[in-house]
Protein backbone atom coordinates (compact mmCIF):
# COMPACT_ATOMS: atom_id res chain seq x y z
CA UNK A 1 0.00 0.00 0.00
CA UNK A 2 1.30 3.71 -0.62
CA UNK A 3 2.06 5.58 1.94
CA UNK A 4 0.68 9.69 1.15
CA UNK A 5 3.57 12.12 1.35
CA UNK A 6 1.69 13.94 4.70
CA UNK A 7 2.88 11.12 6.16
CA UNK A 8 6.68 12.65 5.79
CA UNK A 9 8.56 13.06 8.98
CA UNK A 10 8.53 16.03 9.99
CA UNK A 11 11.21 18.71 8.97
CA UNK A 12 13.43 19.57 11.93
CA UNK A 13 12.90 23.35 13.48
CA UNK A 14 15.57 25.35 12.49
CA UNK A 15 15.17 28.74 13.61
CA UNK A 16 17.86 30.44 10.59
CA UNK A 17 19.47 33.86 11.61
CA UNK A 18 19.59 35.81 9.22
CA UNK A 19 22.65 37.33 6.92
CA UNK A 20 21.78 40.73 8.10
CA UNK A 21 21.91 40.19 11.67
CA UNK A 22 24.76 38.07 10.97
CA UNK A 23 26.59 40.85 9.78
CA UNK A 24 25.15 42.84 12.71
CA UNK A 25 26.96 40.57 15.22
CA UNK A 26 29.87 40.71 13.68
CA UNK A 27 29.78 44.76 12.89
CA UNK A 28 29.60 44.97 16.81
CA UNK A 29 31.68 42.33 18.08
CA UNK A 30 34.21 44.51 15.22
CA UNK A 31 33.43 47.91 17.31
CA UNK A 32 33.65 46.13 20.63
CA UNK A 33 36.98 45.06 20.26
CA UNK A 34 38.19 48.01 18.39
CA UNK A 35 36.81 49.94 21.50
CA UNK A 36 38.71 47.68 23.87
CA UNK A 37 41.95 47.84 21.55
CA UNK A 38 41.95 51.81 21.45
CA UNK A 39 42.91 51.60 24.81
CA UNK A 40 46.52 50.49 23.50
CA UNK A 41 48.97 52.78 21.46
CA UNK A 42 48.43 51.95 18.56
CA UNK A 43 45.90 54.19 17.67
CA UNK A 44 46.05 54.82 14.07
CA UNK A 45 45.61 51.29 13.30
CA UNK A 46 42.63 51.12 15.34
CA UNK A 47 41.10 53.56 13.53
CA UNK A 48 41.65 52.14 10.59
CA UNK A 49 40.38 49.15 11.91
CA UNK A 50 37.26 50.71 13.02
CA UNK A 51 36.56 52.67 9.65
CA UNK A 52 37.30 48.83 7.96
CA UNK A 53 34.78 47.07 9.93
CA UNK A 54 32.03 49.84 9.68
CA UNK A 55 32.31 50.42 6.02
CA UNK A 56 32.12 46.24 5.61
CA UNK A 57 29.21 45.86 7.81
CA UNK A 58 27.61 48.80 5.64
CA UNK A 59 27.93 47.55 2.51
CA UNK A 60 26.76 43.81 3.54
CA UNK A 61 23.58 44.92 5.37
CA UNK A 62 23.09 46.89 2.08
CA UNK A 63 23.33 43.89 -0.17
CA UNK A 64 21.15 41.76 2.05
CA UNK A 65 18.40 44.36 2.06
CA UNK A 66 18.84 44.59 -2.02
CA UNK A 67 18.79 40.24 -1.96
CA UNK A 68 15.76 40.40 0.36
CA UNK A 69 14.08 43.01 -1.94
CA UNK A 70 14.41 41.00 -4.52
CA UNK A 71 13.15 37.64 -3.14
CA UNK A 72 10.07 39.87 -1.86
CA UNK A 73 9.60 41.26 -5.25
CA UNK A 74 9.39 37.33 -6.97
CA UNK A 75 7.14 36.38 -4.72
CA UNK A 76 4.42 39.14 -4.42
CA UNK A 77 3.37 37.59 -7.50
CA UNK A 78 2.72 34.42 -5.96
CA UNK A 79 -0.54 35.03 -3.44
CA UNK A 80 -2.38 31.84 -3.11
CA UNK A 81 0.30 29.06 -4.27
CA UNK A 82 0.88 26.22 -1.90
CA UNK A 83 2.34 22.63 -2.21
CA UNK A 84 -0.90 21.90 -4.13
CA UNK A 85 0.29 24.40 -6.81
CA UNK A 86 3.56 23.31 -6.51
CA UNK A 87 2.92 19.54 -6.88
CA UNK A 88 0.72 20.06 -10.18
CA UNK A 89 4.68 20.78 -11.88
CA UNK A 90 5.56 16.79 -11.39
CA UNK A 91 3.79 13.85 -12.44
CA UNK A 92 3.10 11.85 -9.73
CA UNK A 93 2.60 8.35 -11.73
CA UNK A 94 6.76 8.97 -11.85
CA UNK A 95 8.38 10.91 -9.12
CA UNK A 96 7.75 10.09 -5.93
CA UNK A 97 5.43 12.25 -3.89
CA UNK A 98 7.44 12.48 -0.96
CA UNK A 99 10.86 13.67 -2.48
CA UNK A 100 7.87 16.70 -4.14
CA UNK A 101 6.76 17.66 -0.64
CA UNK A 102 10.05 17.39 0.85
CA UNK A 103 11.81 18.96 -1.75
CA UNK A 104 9.60 22.47 -0.79
CA UNK A 105 9.10 22.03 2.90
CA UNK A 106 12.93 22.31 2.99
CA UNK A 107 13.37 24.87 0.53
CA UNK A 108 10.87 26.97 2.32
CA UNK A 109 12.81 26.06 5.42
CA UNK A 110 16.17 27.63 4.00
CA UNK A 111 14.07 31.10 4.03
CA UNK A 112 12.52 30.63 7.46
CA UNK A 113 9.76 32.23 5.91
CA UNK A 114 6.77 30.33 3.56
CA UNK A 115 7.34 31.88 0.41
CA UNK A 116 5.32 29.67 -2.52
CA UNK A 117 7.87 27.68 -4.26
CA UNK A 118 7.60 26.77 -7.87
CA UNK A 119 9.56 23.93 -10.28
CA UNK A 120 10.87 26.18 -12.35
CA UNK A 121 12.76 28.46 -9.58
CA UNK A 122 16.64 28.74 -10.40
CA UNK A 123 17.96 27.73 -6.85
CA UNK A 124 20.96 29.92 -7.04
CA UNK A 125 19.71 32.83 -9.43
CA UNK A 126 16.18 33.50 -8.07
CA UNK A 127 16.18 32.15 -4.51
CA UNK A 128 19.58 32.70 -4.05
CA UNK A 129 20.77 29.69 -2.20
CA UNK A 130 24.11 29.35 -1.92
CA UNK A 131 25.77 25.99 -3.34
CA UNK A 132 26.72 25.05 -0.30
CA UNK A 133 23.26 25.22 1.29
CA UNK A 134 22.17 23.63 -1.86
CA UNK A 135 23.88 20.23 -0.80
CA UNK A 136 22.74 20.47 2.74
CA UNK A 137 19.40 20.94 1.60
CA UNK A 138 19.50 18.47 -0.45
CA UNK A 139 21.11 15.55 2.34
CA UNK A 140 17.29 16.79 4.35
CA UNK A 141 15.50 16.07 1.39
CA UNK A 142 17.14 12.46 1.56
CA UNK A 143 16.68 11.84 5.02
CA UNK A 144 13.63 12.97 4.92
CA UNK A 145 12.06 11.65 2.04
CA UNK A 146 14.21 8.55 2.45
CA UNK A 147 16.62 8.28 -0.52
CA UNK A 148 20.34 7.49 0.31
CA UNK A 149 23.06 10.02 -1.53
CA UNK A 150 25.42 7.06 -1.76
CA UNK A 151 26.48 6.69 -5.19
CA UNK A 152 25.54 10.31 -6.55
CA UNK A 153 28.84 9.94 -8.83
CA UNK A 154 26.58 8.06 -10.88
CA UNK A 155 23.58 10.25 -11.14
CA UNK A 156 22.98 12.01 -14.67
CA UNK A 157 21.95 15.11 -12.96
CA UNK A 158 24.92 15.60 -10.26
CA UNK A 159 26.68 19.25 -11.12
CA UNK A 160 23.80 20.10 -13.38
CA UNK A 161 21.07 20.74 -10.64
CA UNK A 162 19.65 24.42 -11.47
CA UNK A 163 15.71 24.63 -10.60
CA UNK A 164 13.86 23.27 -8.19
CA UNK A 165 12.46 20.38 -10.52
CA UNK A 166 15.72 19.16 -11.29
CA UNK A 167 16.84 19.26 -7.31
CA UNK A 168 13.36 16.99 -7.49
CA UNK A 169 14.38 15.35 -10.32
CA UNK A 170 17.67 14.17 -8.89
CA UNK A 171 16.74 12.16 -6.62
CA UNK A 172 14.86 10.11 -9.09
CA UNK A 173 18.37 8.20 -9.64
CA UNK A 174 18.95 7.88 -6.13
CA UNK A 175 17.66 4.64 -4.43
CA UNK A 176 15.03 4.62 -2.37
CA UNK A 177 15.85 2.87 1.08
CA UNK A 178 12.35 3.82 2.69
CA UNK A 179 9.66 0.50 2.42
Amino acid sequence: MRILSRHLPPAPQINPISTAKLVAIIGICSVITAIALCFAPIRGAMVSFIVSASIFAGIAVILTKIGDKKIEVLMSGRKGEDICTFRHAFDLRRIDPWIVRAAYEEIQNWFGVKYPIRASDRLTEDLQIDPDDIGDIANTIAIRAGYDLQGIEQNPLKDKVQTVSDLVAFFTYQRRIRP
